[in-house]
């Protein structure tokens, strides 16, 4: 497989490892619009797809991992090694940034060979890079986001509704979550109703659904299944669906 394919394979990879719901036909329109710069097509996935609570950092064991799969995408000899690498030069972004830019087009044998003294030195610990920031993320964001299938966007949301379905689960009292309200959680705990907040909707439709519909006998559960978990919060996003079209 020539350089380029292999390039383009741990582009995509970084990208779809990174971000877990980003399917191999949006993570090369969005390297089109980013000119092939993965850090680049990072910031306009994190600004198209709203993830307010997850900068990017290189410190982050997330970046780690899908710099290792994108390794191994390109099928280096060497991933781990690369990786490395690819961090002494994070720890060093500013004076690496001076050396590559060339005047003229071309870099100077001075210049190559500061950039190798470079890599052969020691780096900074992961937990030191994390207040290091990609001049991308600096940058005004002019691309228009690509058209995202409907699918993934539904991947999106239903990852985002069950996160509320574990708060709800937290606010509950455990005694009675265990013996009382696990029941009309799975059954009639929506996250739409009359309060803005949704993880209050789950819990005034819980308690009501409890009060109004109680079990015959009572039945103690030490933990609620994680796909049950799921399918509520699939009927949920169905129910939003049909609260926005009505």
């Amino acid at each position: 497989m020539p350089v380029a394919a292999r390039s383009l394979k741990a582009l995509v990879a970084f990208l779809t490892y990174y971000f877990r719901y980003l399917r191999v036909s949006e993570a090369l329109e969005y390297l089109r619009l980013a000119g092939a710069d993965p850090l680049a097509a990072v910031r306009l996935i994190s600004e198209d797809r709203t993830y307010s609570g997850r900068s990017f950092s290189f410190a982050s064991r997330t970046t780690k991992t899908a710099l290792k799969c994108a390794a191994l995408a390109a099928c280096h000899p060497k991933p781990r090694a690369l990786v490395n690498r690819s961090y002494s030069f994070a720890s060093r972004m500013e004076v690496v940034s001076r050396l590559l830019a060339a005047e003229g087009g071309s870099l100077s044998c001075t210049a190559v060979e500061d950039i190798a003294g470079l890599l052969t030195k020691s780096r900074r610990k992961l937990r030191g890079l994390a207040g290091v920031t990609p001049p991308q993320f600096h940058l005004e964001l002019t691309r228009p986001p690509p058209f995202v299938p409907t699918k993934s966007l539904q991947s999106v949301l239903l990852d985002r509704v069950c996160g509320l379905y574990v708060d709800a689960l937290a606010r509950l009292p455990a005694a009675d979550l265990r013996l009382r309200y696990h029941r009309s959680l799975l059954k009639a705990g929506h996250c739409y109703g009359p309060f803005r907040d949704p993880v209050s909707n789950i819990v005034l439709n819980t308690v009501w659904y409890e009060a109004m519909f109680p079990p015959r006998e009572e039945l103690s559960v030490a933990m609620i299944c994680s796909r049950s978990l799921v399918l509520v919060a699939c009927r949920s996003l169905r129910g939003l669906g049909f609260v926005w079209l009505g």
